[in-house]
């Protein structure tokens, strides 16, 4: 990928304000976007020597490795080729869950929770910025594993509702075919809970999931199961 060449934008009234937007000053953290992604072009990620993103606006990265039982594990939910777009669309939210569970500890991010707001200011949060370019980052590696079947790696879109303040960034899949593009997005939720997946043109006009797993998917009694268009179904109450 060479980097973040498009960025779209929208205005919108103002929505929920405190929740609906990921960071400020995208005139900063979208080159810091940018930046780390060009870098995965130079030297692409592998399971086993890649980086994490965190602190928010990918401020700092952690190395991580992941051995092959690991992996394995990661990439069980696109190991059955799935029939259409749609099903592997589902079986890469799952896999993001499960890459964001294996990849934590090492990271530092295990207790990321969802959102920015409600974690800032601890260690190992994340904000959309990081989320963005490390399941694009995932979504590479399962591309290079021929695990995409459907779909090839978008680039990062961004969406915003007052300009050059709040706004929202998310990794994206392009459907083959019918060149489609679906956000991949994995800020709503704590870390470890399956990406929601979002038709682009809705996500641009400001979706957000009706209930926030803000808590860690690994301090919850089970992950959220998915519902048939691959969205994370209501498992707690947001708080």
């Amino acid at each position: 990928m060479a980097g973040l060449a498009a960025w779209r934008g929208i205005t919108a009234a103002a929505l929920l304000f405190a929740l609906a937007g990921c960071f400020f000053n995208h005139g900063q953290n979208l080159p810091r976007a940018a930046d780390a992604l060009e870098r995965s072009a130079l030297e692409p990620p592998r399971p086993e020597r890649f980086t994490l993103c965190r602190d928010h606006g990918c401020m700092s990265e952690r190395p991580v490795s992941l051995g092959a039982g690991a992996w394995a594990e990661i990439i069980a939910p696109l190991r059955s080729a799935a029939a259409t777009p749609a099903e592997e669309r589902r079986q890469v939210a799952e896999a993001v869950g499960r890459f964001e569970r294996a990849a934590g500890p090492q990271a530092g991010t295990a207790a990321d929770v969802g959102g920015t707001l409600t974690g800032y200011g601890a260690g190992g949060q994340q904000d959309c910025v990081d989320e963005a370019v490390n399941t694009t980052r995932f979504l590479q590696m399962l591309d290079k594993a021929g695990l995409l079947r459907h779909h090839e790696v978008g680039t990062p879109v961004h969406r915003a509702w007052i300009p050059d303040e709040l706004t929202h960034l998310t990794a994206v899949l392009v459907e083959d075919g019918s060149r489609r593009d679906y956000a991949i997005d994995s800020w709503f939720h704590g870390n470890g809970h399956a990406a929601e997946v979002v038709d682009i043109e809705a996500w641009l006009e400001g979706w957000q999931p009706a209930v926030w797993h803000f808590e860690a998917a690994a301090l919850q009694d089970r992950q959220p199961k998915l519902a048939s268009d691959g969205k994370a179904q209501a498992t707690t109450p947001a708080r």
